[in-house]
């Protein structure tokens, strides 16, 4: 028996049948990547450059983790239907800054990490390492002697997640929330820890956001559900002062119960 068809779909205008095609596309959620060494690169800054300085050090440090990470893209089957298929699919893959897998299959596909967007995972027993990431990087480059300074520039850690047993142990807590290179935004994973088996995602759409409010140097509560107990949020609570402290130079920060979600 043949399967069913819809035999009109080459009659319907152009523009018609191509809206149908980008709706098949895959919507790219914000992708979980383990920490890992190289996403910081740092650099001279020579006399005669906008940002050269006769004060500060002249020595920063840029986050590229797009340089190092390669995410999974969903498989395109689109670009394998028909020619129509395949130029929209090969159009919004170069949008995406997307690329064919040199290893896979012809409907596989990478894309680089995305600061603003993608999610760097930060294990328990990498906390120290990637807060001294930075540094280390210019020390094991001999740009400046050990305990000498760095300038962060503009392209630091935006996002980054750490586990809900990370996030309530005593001796990381509350020093960990100022350990992560001006991230805006905090994501708690909790239940199931990614494997980085595969592609893993972020959903963050029904945890409350606890946020931190620099004009009032406090944090309020956002909406949301309490996907986890109310112990996770007693933490910032107890720990406000402290909090306080080491938040106060940050423009914002949110920070949010999620699940780490395999696709």
């Amino acid at each position: 028996m043949m399967s069913p068809s819809f035999t009109l779909f080459p009659k319907l205008p152009p523009e018609l049948r191509i809206q149908i095609w980008e709706h098949a596309l895959p919507v790219i959620g914000p992708a979980l990547c383990r920490h890992r060494e190289g996403l910081w690169h740092p650099r001279e800054i020579q006399p005669g450059d906008e940002d050269y300085s006769q004060e500060l050090p002249n020595v920063c440090v840029d986050f590229r983790p797009e340089l190092m990470i390669q995410i999974l893209v969903d498989h395109l089957p689109l670009i394998l239907v028909n020619h129509e298929a395949h130029l929209v699919a090969l159009k919004w893959a170069r949008e995406h800054g997307i690329r064919r897998s040199p290893q896979g299959n012809d409907d596989t596909f990478l894309r680089p990490f995305n600061p603003q967007h993608d999610i760097i995972y930060v294990e328990i027993n990498q906390i120290t390492d990637f807060d001294k990431a930075c540094q280390n990087q210019c020390f094991t480059d001999n740009l400046v002697p050990d305990g000498g300074s760095i300038r962060l520039t503009e392209r630091t850690t935006e996002r980054v997640a750490i586990s809900e047993m990370a996030f309530r142990r005593d001796d990381v807590e509350p020093r960990i929330l100022s350990l992560i290179n001006r991230a805006h935004d905090v994501f708690v994973i909790v239940g199931e820890q990614p494997d980085f088996e595969g592609l893993w995602e972020v959903d963050s759409s029904r945890g409350r956001s606890v946020i931190w409010n620099r004009k009032k140097m406090c944090f309020e509560m956002g909406k949301g559900e309490f996907i986890t107990d109310e112990g996770l949020y007693k933490i910032i609570e107890e720990n406000k002062k402290s909090l306080s402290e080491d938040l106060r130079y940050f423009v914002d920060l949110k920070i949010t119960p999620a699940f780490a979600v395999r696709k």
